[in-house]
C-alpha cells in the first residue's frame, strides 16, 4: 500500500487504516510500516537507527513482523536486502 498525497516535503499523509487494526502485528512494527509508506527512495537500515533509539536487531525483529504477516517482502540484492510493501 502506498501512502496518499505523500512528499517529503508535505507534514502529513493519509493511508488506509487496516494495519492498524491489525493485532497480529505489534505497534513497533506499525509503526515502521507508516514511516515505511512514506519514503520515496531506498531504505538504509542505519538510517532507521539514527532516527529512532533502536538498534539494527530490534527494527530487524519488526521487519520480520511485517514480512511474515504478509506486508512487506523481502529480496536479496547482493550484500543487501530490498524490501517492498504489499499491502
Amino acid at each position: 500500500m502506498e501512502a496518499i498525497n505523500c512528499s517529503p516535503e508535505q507534514p502529513v499523509f493519509l493511508a488506509k487504516k487496516s494495519v492498524l487494526r491489525d493485532s497480529s502485528i505489534s505497534w513497533k512494527a506499525k509503526g515502521i510500516y507508516f514511516y515505511l509508506t512514506t519514503l520515496n527512495g531506498s531504505l538504509n537500515f542505519q538510517k532507521l537507527c539514527e532516527i529512532s533509539k533502536d538498534d539494527i536487531k530490534s527494527l530487524h525483529n519488526a521487519f520480520d513482523e511485517l514480512i511474515s504477516e504478509g506486508y512487506l517482502t523481502s529480496e536479496e540484492k547482493g550484500d543487501r536486502n530490498e524490501w517492498s510493501i504489499i499491502k
